[in-house]
């Protein structure tokens, strides 16, 4: 079954980019097999997993990256903005406020998926956020 919805933050209104979550591979079609590590594909922006596949907007995948990356530790609202925007040059960055929408997009692909309770992400007031993944990492 495969649920497919548009994000409502700013980057979907300019462009809309569709992002879905798949119980098949998103390149051969074939069934997921149910593993419990978690793989993520740059050049596909998809995260597998559990039998399920995320694919998203980028800068979705790329806040995912950073805090599974650097899980458990705690990321803060400007480090992932820099991460995001650092490499841009032009003066039209949107506002930190953004990341809290982000997140909170984030948190509703994760939920769609049925992986909310393996990829737990917390607010942690007045720092950041962090992920509490019980997936191990795929090396």
């Amino acid at each position: 079954m495969t649920k497919t919805y548009i994000a409502p933050d700013l980057e979907t209104k300019l462009d809309p980019v569709k992002y879905s979550v798949d119980k098949v591979c998103p390149t051969c079609s074939h069934e997921l097999e149910y593993t419990e590590a978690l793989v993520l594909d740059k050049d596909g922006l998809t995260i597998t997993g559990y039998g399920v596949s995320m694919k998203m907007p980028k800068t979705k995948f790329e806040i995912f990256e950073k805090l599974y990356a650097d899980s458990p530790k705690v990321v803060s609202k400007e480090n992932i903005f820099n991460y995001l925007y650092s490499l841009e040059h032009d003066c039209d960055w949107p506002e930190i406020k953004i990341i809290d929408v982000m997140m909170c997009n984030l948190r509703s692909i994760i939920r769609e998926s049925g992986l909310e309770e393996k990829l737990k992400i917390e607010t942690i007031w007045g720092v950041g956020y962090r992920m509490i993944p019980e997936i191990k990492h795929e090396k």
